[in-house]
């Protein structure tokens, strides 16, 4: 890969690598890119910005990549449903909820979803 000025560092020599690089053309994403990496790179080098490669592919979606999102979204939306549920009869009792509570709450009935391993939205 080097062959192809491709290179994996970990992440605690990334700026220290990055610094080094001169009279290269670098790609840089401006709305992936920190401005540490564009002060790093900018002075020594020309900036080409486009989008990453890697974002453009995540952009594109497989037929079971979009029938699973929308699962997802179908399946939130009941424990939004649920949740709207909760608010309103919780207010109408007059109970305080706050927005850390209200958030525990969601968090809860998203938490019931076995298909569900991290939050998402």
């Amino acid at each position: 890969m080097k062959e192809a000025n491709i290179y994996i560092k970990d992440y605690d020599e990334y700026y220290t690598f990055i610094k080094d690089i001169k009279d290269e053309v670098v790609l840089l994403d401006n709305n992936e890119c920190n401005y540490l990496t564009y002060i790093s790179v900018s002075e020594k080098n020309k900036i080409v910005f486009a989008p990453s490669i890697i974002t453009m592919f995540k952009i594109v979606k497989n037929t079971t990549e979009i029938k699973m999102t929308k699962n997802a979204h179908i399946r939130d939306g009941v424990y939004e449903t649920r949740f709207i549920k909760w608010l309103q009869e919780s207010l109408e009792k007059g109970e305080e909820i706050t927005e850390i509570s209200a958030s525990d709450y969601l968090d809860k009935l998203r938490a019931t979803d076995l298909k569900i391993f991290v939050p998402q939205f």
